[in-house]
């Protein structure tokens, strides 16, 4: 039996492109899920664990969400996987290492910095 895993997404696209965040951010998270952000080596990323995928942990992260809540926790989850990676970014080729507080912090500004942008209260949890 063939099997065409990867060969199509089973993610909510809507959910990614309607999100309160950055053209290059809902992009980021889109090839994100689709496994095809490539690092300097190379090679594509991988999970921190080979038993969840990351089309499935954002589809269970979504699962049973009201739809009133999908946009707000879409950003959330969009602002959070840019940080990690900027945090990768620097460890890798700065040599530089942020603590996970200041991470945190940091994920808090952009979504108060969207927030403010696009003149949302959705993020005002995080002031």
């Amino acid at each position: 039996m063939v099997q065409f895993r990867g060969a199509y997404c089973t993610f909510d696209t809507n959910a990614i492109w309607g999100a309160m965040a950055e053209g290059k951010h809902r992009l980021f998270a889109w090839l994100l899920v689709q496994r095809k952000i490539l690092t300097a080596s190379g090679g594509l990323v991988t999970e921190p664990t080979q038993r969840v995928e990351i089309e499935e942990w954002w589809n269970a992260s979504m699962l049973g969400l009201p739809k009133e809540l999908k946009r707000p926790k879409t950003s959330i989850m969009i602002h959070t996987i840019w940080n990690v990676w900027k945090e990768r970014n620097r460890r890798v080729f700065q040599g530089v290492a942020t603590s996970p507080m200041r991470v945190l912090a940091l994920i808090k500004d952009d979504l108060n910095y969207t927030s403010l942008a696009l003149r949302r209260e959705e993020f005002s949890l995080f002031s």
